[in-house]
């Protein structure tokens, strides 16, 4: 919901349990989905989300891609990644670095071995999470700013240059 530009997310415990939506009075049930939540929270903290939306013409089917151009994407893979995503940059000329976020532990991964900046001008590949390929994955591409620019969000590697907003 987030990276399709939905503002949250509800969650409906279901009817047929034993603790329902109705009568629930233990939410410890529900411990691995608050979890969830504080990695969302976590992951959307280190981009300007405020300024991006949902663009999935940047990327291959069945990815899904949140962006503000020429500044951040996120590309979120559901399926398998075989080494062959990737991110339409033809409409830029910048540079970006790419990190990868585990969304089942919430760390940030710096590629090793795959690719760790990517330079737009084309549709370019940007390589593989470093693990479990068959996971849910988040690859980040941040554009590598000059020098002089400040930055937002606390993302390992290069950091958003801060336009202002």
């Amino acid at each position: 919901a987030f990276m399709a530009g939905g503002a949250g997310v509800e969650a409906y415990f279901g009817y047929a349990h034993a603790h329902s939506d109705m009568t629930s009075e233990d939410w410890r049930s529900r411990d691995q989905w608050w979890g969830y939540g504080g990695l969302a929270v976590q992951l959307f903290s280190t981009v300007p989300f405020w300024t991006m939306e949902s663009d999935d013409s940047l990327v291959r089917a069945g990815d899904y891609c949140f962006a503000a151009r020429e500044t951040v994407y996120m590309v979120y893979h559901h399926t398998a990644i075989d080494g062959l995503a990737t991110l339409d940059l033809s409409h830029s000329n910048k540079t970006f670095a790419v990190t990868w976020f585990d969304t089942l532990t919430g760390s940030y991964h710096i590629p090793l071995g795959s690719t760790a900046t990517v330079t737009g001008g084309a549709v370019t590949a940007y390589g593989s999470p470093p693990s479990r390929t068959g996971q849910h994955w988040i690859a980040i591409a941040k554009v590598m700013p000059t020098t002089s620019e400040q930055c937002i969000g606390t993302l390992p590697g290069p950091c958003i240059p801060n336009s202002g907003n």
